[in-house]
């Protein structure tokens, strides 16, 4: 008999749901597939879940299906699809987080398959019982590491292209820090950025940030390429007296011009209002 939770997937994509479905009882899950969020959540939800849930539902949306299991305390763990672009998917998975739920995974469709069946292999390795802790891979780190990763330079930064929709031209990039740690691997910012708020380490932080950001600039122009970086910092330290003389200093230093960067707000200072406003949206 199989030890793992039930798999339920919530996609009112009749085939796009029969797909990922049929994977996934191929590799011995239990599936319950609804295209009905309603329905769904009339269903006995009392035991522990997988819920593969699509973001976009004719009925009810994936919003609003966050908002109704995190009322009901259910017990589960997710992993989010959607055909919007993957800024959706991390604003619901910070909704869902912000409610204490357990994101596995956000998806972009169309799905890869085998990504697909990772992450299901992933749950259940070994056929152990459902249990939080040992179902998610995602790696618990402290504020003194977090400390230490600043000062040993293990934060990196991914180039996220910007283009005009209608012309196909480059507008800038986006930076995206990771944390390269030594040991567990690439960290993502969802794992560490309130950490660094909550720690007082934010400031540090984000300077770490755009000194790479001001050396990459550099080293873009002085090969002939030049293009706005856009930079998140946080609303925590957006307001800090020190950080356009910060910026000032940097671009003077390495003679780059201020207006090649943009400051953008993350998101995870200011969840609660975030919550609210998509919960009470329910419109993605």
């Amino acid at each position: 008999m199989s030890s793992k939770p039930k798999l339920y997937i919530l996609d009112d994509d009749v085939q796009y749901a029969g797909l990922l479905g049929e994977v996934a009882a191929k590799s011995g899950w239990v599936v319950v597939a609804e295209q009905s969020a309603a329905t769904f959540l009339t269903y006995d939800l009392t035991e522990n879940f997988i819920l593969v849930l699509d973001l976009h539902m004719p009925d009810i949306d994936g919003i609003e299906v966050i908002r109704a299991l995190a009322d009901k305390k259910a017990n589960f763990l997710l992993i989010l699809i959607s055909g919007f672009d993957e800024r959706v998917l991390h604003s619901a998975q910070q909704l869902a987080e912000a409610h204490k739920i357990k994101v596995l995974a956000s998806l972009v469709k169309p799905i890869k398959i085998q990504r697909f069946v990772n992450i299901l292999e992933s749950i259940a390795i070994g056929g152990e019982q459902f249990s939080e802790k040992k179902l998610t891979a995602i790696p618990t780190v402290t504020a003194e590491e977090l400390q230490l990763a600043i000062q040993q330079h293990q934060l990196v930064l991914y180039y996220q292209p910007q283009l005009d929709m209608r012309t196909g031209d480059l507008l800038g990039v986006e930076a995206l820090v990771r944390w390269q740690h030594p040991e567990l691997g690439l960290i993502f910012p969802g794992q560490f950025i309130a950490l660094a708020e909550k720690s007082d380490l934010i400031g540090e932080l984000t300077e770490e940030i755009i000194n790479i950001a001001v050396a990459q600039s550099q080293q873009w122009q002085a090969s002939g390429f030049s293009t706005v970086i856009s930079v998140n910092v946080s609303a925590d330290n957006i307001t800090s007296l020190s950080l356009p003389e910060q910026l000032i200093s940097l671009t003077n230093k390495h003679e780059i011009a201020p207006e090649s960067f943009a400051l953008e707000i993350t998101e995870t200072s200011v969840m609660e209002k975030l919550t609210s406003s998509l919960e009470g949206e329910a419109s993605i």
